[in-house]
């Protein structure tokens, strides 16, 4: 169904083809295999999953079993390698390997329930898994003080080929944890050495988008980026020529005047303190829009930021045009993105909303339609600028 609500997630087709070259520059000689997971970061998994394969990507990850499922289906994902870094396969071996989809094996169980589906499916061909390695997440994977469990289930399942080997960091991003993601490597760089000395030749891969800007020692076979893939640095210590690529947008919906002394939303928590002009705007928390930029956030109209007042209702947004001059329903109105020489960051919105870009991204909800762009208004490519 065609969307009728002006609310929308424009995504930058530009911008994605951006941020790839940049990744590319910043990691030279290491396959490039971008995060799709959780929606593309609340971007839209399919259309910038296809995106990125005509950019040329080596690979997309995931973190489900649907998600994989649901890209392998896009005619122009047929032939994309796609990994499943999740941990949770239910009943669903057989369909991940029929769907040609490369599992992470974080336990000798998953090993050996693979090689049991390819068997039943009567394969020649090896099964390919990766393994991931717990160096300090303490989240998933073999830990790197037992490798060995995950050396004996590979011994065990001649039908399994380790196709990649990889760890994630926990800091990479912060210079203050650069010991600690020092002490990962080593570990890391352990648990290679015995892989290798086993007989395997897996692809290696350690760096996330901090890893990739901070740790050139980690960039090794493969680099995964997550949310620089979308323009946004994983922390203010990331200097790169990133491009955003969501431009949250939607258009005022009604104008009114308030006097001194008039409330505005539910528990009345703004009043009036003046003459003031107010607008609706409709985005609310059913949208994803936090609850925690009541009277806090901003939106722009008219290239003015208009301070939000009251509470965030489900549906809309009520924000301060009295400064914005001459504002009617149907303008623009921008809660992430650039809007004439105005902007607002994804950052800026996190600070509003006592998070990270990541929660505000993935936070947007069905109800915002994700429509692909070439560009965004006023967007010129770092080539164009010179």
């Amino acid at each position: 169904m065609t969307s009728i609500r002006p609310t929308r997630a424009e995504i930058s087709r530009a911008a994605l083809r951006e941020n790839v070259a940049v990744l590319r520059r910043a990691a030279p000689g290491a396959a490039l295999w971008p995060m799709v997971k959780a929606n593309a970061y609340g971007h839209g998994m399919v259309p910038v999953a296809v995106e990125l394969a005509s950019a040329g990507v080596d690979g997309l990850g995931v973190a489900t079993v649907e998600e994989g499922l649901a890209l392998r289906e896009e005619a122009a994902l047929h032939a994309t390698p796609i990994v499943v870094f999740g941990a949770d396969y239910g009943s669903a071996h057989a369909a991940v390997l029929g769907a040609r989809l490369v599992p992470v094996v974080h336990r000798a169980a998953d090993v050996a329930a693979f090689a049991r589906a390819g068997a039943d499916m009567g394969t020649t061909a090896p099964v390919s898994v990766e393994a991931e390695i717990d160096t300090g997440m303490a989240r998933l994977g073999f830990r790197h003080d037992r490798a060995a469990e995950l050396l004996d289930a590979l011994r065990a399942a001649p039908n399994v080929r380790l196709a990649g080997l990889f760890t994630h960091f926990a800091a990479s991003e912060d210079p203050k944890e650069d010991a600690f993601t020092k002490l990962q490597l080593e570990r890391f760089e352990a648990v290679v050495a015995a892989a290798r000395a086993a007989g395997h030749a897996p692809r290696i891969h350690a760096a996330n988008s901090g890893g990739i800007f901070r740790h050139a020692a980690a960039h090794y076979d493969a680099v995964r980026p997550g949310i620089a893939t979308y323009g946004v640095a994983p922390s203010d210590s990331v200097r790169a020529p990133l491009v955003p690529a969501l431009r949250l947008v939607s258009a005022v919906s009604t104008v009114r005047d308030l006097a001194a002394g008039d409330s505005v939303g539910y528990d009345r928590t703004f009043v009036a303190s003046a003459p003031m002009r107010v607008a609706s705007v409709p985005i609310g928390y059913g949208d994803g829009l936090h609850r925690t930029l009541s009277n806090r956030g901003a939106v722009l109209v008219a290239a003015w930021r208009c301070p939000v007042v009251g509470r965030v209702s489900m549906d809309s947004i009520v924000v301060d045009v009295t400064g914005a001059g001459d504002v009617g329903p149907g303008a623009e109105a921008v809660l992430i993105g650039a809007q004439g020489d105005a902007a607002i960051r994804a950052e800026d919105v996190a600070a509003w909303s006592g998070t990270n870009t990541y929660e505000v991204f993935t936070s947007l909800s069905a109800r915002v339609s994700r429509v692909m762009v070439e560009a965004h208004a006023g967007y010129r490519s770092p080539a164009k600028s010179r």
